[in-house]
């Protein structure tokens, strides 16, 4: 009896599981279904805001043009540096799904259960051609030895100019034959979006690739590259466009030193002085300026401000100088470093960098800086480029030509192991006069400049 009512009692446990599971399942389904819905009626609305605009074109078209736009406007969005898309957990970034449903196209299961969402991003700058890599990445077939940890097959069913391409790939999970890949059906567009930014974008077409009845196992929401080109930059890998660059900076460096910092061997003569900061202005000259048709105008002053080196060299290194470079009127464009080259193999103590920015004319401009960090004293060193003259420093051409060198050394204060010993900041640059009657009138415009650089580092 008592074996009987055991029995009994799981038989009642077994059907009350296949009723669960079935219910799980009808969630599921209905889930699905809703999800469905949502895509299909958000598609039509675009669709028919598309047919009232270009009533002639074909249903075909249409439908790729509403899918292609969409998927251009969200990866652009995705890729935002600022985007309030992501949020940061611990040390990778999540996508916020409530925040991604709210702006874009519901592509696919919106609130479903059993449906995880696997979502990142990452840039880096690649030292090669831009459109040597555009054409690697727009060749499906090449993702295999591209991506060879990612994806275990390619096979292309349609394409069009290599715009436009159907392709199904076999992504791998894990590297082992246990765990069968993933089977993702794709369309691939590529595009320029500007003048030097392209995109490779990839997006399952389930909608008219699948039947219902065969609806794939895994999608792929929007995806893909944007790839920036920044000029000239590649050439810069190869070990003699390196060596030049660092001859470049280390003259830079040298007519900074030999011009501000009163080497021996150099004739300076006085043209006045300002009013505060112990500015002084002088006028170079030097055996190796002779070809300069007119002098170079030296320009230092110093002060004492109460912060440690170690906290003040940062904001001259780092790539936000902007509030306190005022001389170098970058007018507040992105500065980005897109090169960084070490001279000392051990330590970092001694590096040059490559900034690039753009100004307000759109111009980009490139700024070549050498630093130095020694617990003694530090000092950074810059000059703006244009593009061109970069390109010859990178090619071994001597003729290139570059606004004349300015930076700054700061120097531990007396007791340096004291709190509120500070450091001694000293700012310097060099000009090009050309002729003594203006060479003077800089006097006034050197103190202006020099005290309003001195002035931003206090307030930071």
């Amino acid at each position: 009896m008592a074996s009987q009512k055991t029995l009994t009692s799981e038989d009642g446990n077994i059907n009350q599981t296949e009723i669960l599971s079935e219910a799980n399942e009808l969630q599921f389904e209905n889930a699905v279904s809703r999800s469905d819905n949502e895509t299909l009626n958000a598609f039509t609305m675009l669709l028919d805001f598309w047919r009232n605009q270009f009533p002639n074109v074909s249903s075909y078209l249409l439908n790729l043009w509403v899918v292609l736009a969409c998927i251009v406007n969200e990866i652009i969005a995705l890729a935002t540096l600022e985007s309030p898309l992501w949020r940061r957990s611990q040390r990778e970034e999540m996508l916020t799904l409530n925040e991604y449903y709210s702006r874009f196209f519901p592509w696919y299961a919106k609130n479903v259960p059993r449906f995880v969402h696997e979502a990142s991003r990452a840039s880096e700058v690649i030292h090669v051609d831009a459109s040597w890599l555009l054409t690697k990445l727009k060749n499906p077939i090449r993702w295999v030895t591209i991506f060879p940890s990612l994806v275990g097959n390619v096979s292309i069913e349609s394409s069009n100019d290599d715009v436009r391409m159907i392709i199904d790939m076999e992504f791998l999970t894990l590297i082992t034959p246990v765990i069968p890949t993933r089977k993702v059906k794709v369309l691939r567009y590529c595009h320029r979006i500007a003048n030097d930014t392209w995109i490779i974008a990839d997006i399952s077409m389930y909608l008219s690739s699948y039947s219902d009845d065969l609806r794939p196992e895994f999608l792929r929401f929007p995806s893909g590259f944007i790839i920036k080109h920044v000029a000239r930059i590649f050439r810069v890998t190869n070990s003699a466009g390196k060596n030049n660059l660092l001859q470049a900076s280390k003259r830079l460096v040298h007519i900074f030193c030999s011009g501000t910092c009163g080497v021996i061997g150099n004739r300076g003569r006085w043209l006045g002085a300002g009013r505060r900061f112990d500015v002084r202005v002088f006028s170079l000259e030097r055996r190796d300026m002779i070809r300069h048709p007119y002098g170079i105008i030296s320009a230092s002053g110093l002060t004492k401000i109460h912060a440690k080196p170690e906290i003040l060299f940062p904001l001259i290194y780092g790539v936000k100088k902007l509030e306190i470079h005022n001389h170098l009127r970058l007018s507040g464009n992105d500065l980005k470093q897109v090169l960084r080259i070490t001279r000392d193999d051990i330590t970092s103590r001694n590096d040059v960098s490559l900034f690039s920015f753009r100004l307000n004319n759109s111009t980009e401009v490139y700024l070549l800086q050498e630093a130095y960090n020694e617990a003694s004293s530090s000092m950074v060193i810059h000059s703006i480029l244009d593009v061109s003259s970069l390109a010859k420093i990178i090619n071994g051409d001597r003729s290139y030509s570059f606004t004349y060198p300015c930076g700054f050394t700061i120097m531990p204060g007396q007791n340096s192991g004291d709190e509120d010993a500070g450091c001694v900041v000293s700012v310097g640059f060099l000009t090009i006069a050309t002729e003594e009657i203006v060479a003077n009138t800089l006097v006034s415009d050197v103190e202006r400049n020099l005290s309003a650089t001195i002035t931003n580092f206090e307030n930071v």
